[in-house]
């Protein structure tokens, strides 16, 4: 069986973890392919429930192999799971190399040019010391430096373990010039070998037969592995992305009206929320929250935060009985702020010329850009 995370054929992470369940039971599959796509991306807890998936897919005894186009901490990441972790060969015109080391994007640029953006003010009133996550502030650093610390420690502990090494010589081999030969990863027992996937993938059918994509595979019914399903349910609702005041749209398919029909309901036995979402709009968060608290009184609510649980996000994860992450699932960026831009220097910039508008009321216009 194969499975090729491209956009084309990419199935969503609850799809991957049900087929890779299902194939563990599915006598007729013999290994699991994993060909990660150059283009392929995701986040760091994501990249670890696909390896519980991988892991749990070994638990049944058979093979588990990854090709892995580049060097990519979270590619590599995901291939470690595999008994059998495979990269291309160096080409001399592109060179070769591994990771350099996790690198973030904090800092402040200097621009010579004339720049709009360096005439506008941007004023924040905010709750919370890291809510205020200016880039290049000492804030934004520390939380950086923290994050990139976290991550790397527990990369090196997982890869260094799944592959057999000691931490102490992962530690020295990325630290030394080794590592920039993929020859030599093979030699120090990083990866299994080095290949193109099209040979990869010959070996794999002569040694197991046919390659069923794991999109084609999704046809293949529970039953006829074996797995019966019970007659209780359990409700999965996901909130990811910006909360915003279109969740306050009447529709079948928005989160608050999916999470009253859980709670109007007597089919389900509990609710798992699932949340990948940096925040947003104070109100529809804190509609959520209660809306989520009001089903809790009545069936236990599991909130997982399985990439972003930021400011709203994880306010929304808060009104569950429980609240479980993943080692890699981040959280912060506690509290409430308020921010506008201010133009008074653009206008100034521009031979004062400015905006006239007219107002009652002591504060009409405050948020205005340029009061």
């Amino acid at each position: 069986m194969e499975s090729k995370t491209e956009s084309k054929v990419f199935l969503s992470l609850i799809e991957f973890s049900e087929n890779l369940r299902k194939a563990s039971h599915d006598p007729r599959v013999s290994a699991l392919f994993i060909r990660i796509h150059i283009d392929f991306e995701c986040r760091w807890g994501m990249a670890q429930e696909i390896g519980v998936d991988i892991t749990n897919f070994r638990k049944s005894d058979k093979l588990a192999i990854a090709f892995v186009p580049t060097t990519i901490y979270r590619r590599l990441y995901i291939g470690c799971f595999c008994n059998e972790l495979y990269l291309p060969p160096p080409k001399p015109e592109n060179g070769s190399g591994g990771p350099s080391g996790l690198e973030s994007d904090s800092g402040s640029a200097q621009q010579d040019l004339i720049d709009y953006s360096l005439y506008v003010e941007t004023e924040v009133i905010a709750m919370g010391k890291y809510k205020q996550d200016t880039p290049g502030s000492a804030e934004k650093i520390e939380s950086d430096d923290a994050i990139v610390s976290d991550v790397i420690c527990h990369w090196l502990g997982k890869f260094s373990s799944l592959r057999g090494l000691s931490l102490e010589f992962l530690l020295d081999f990325l630290q030394s010039g080794d590592q920039f030969d993929l020859r030599n990863w093979v030699v120090a027992g990083l990866i299994t070998g080095l290949c193109e996937p099209d040979e990869l993938i010959s070996s794999l059918s002569r040694k197991f037969g046919d390659l069923v994509d794991l999109k084609q595979y999704s046809r293949v019914r529970k039953w006829t592995v074996g797995l019966v399903e019970g007659e209780e349910r359990i409700a999965i609702i996901r909130v990811s992305g910006g909360i915003n005041p279109s969740y306050l749209i009447p529709a079948d398919d928005n989160i608050i009206t999916k999470i009253r029909q859980v709670r109007s309901s007597n089919t389900f036995k509990a609710l798992i929320i699932r949340v990948d979402s940096h925040g947003g709009d104070m109100y529809t968060s804190d509609l959520l929250w209660r809306e989520i608290r009001h089903v809790s009184r009545k069936i236990p609510v599991i909130c997982s935060i399985y990439d972003h649980g930021y400011s709203g996000g994880y306010m929304v994860a808060m009104a569950g009985n429980v609240i479980v992450a993943n080692e890699l699932s981040l959280t912060g960026s506690i509290g409430v702020f308020l921010s506008r831009a201010n133009f008074r220097n653009v206008y100034a910039l521009l031979n004062n010329k400015n905006k006239e508008f007219f107002s009652r009321g002591l504060f009409a216009g405050v948020h205005e850009a340029d009061h």
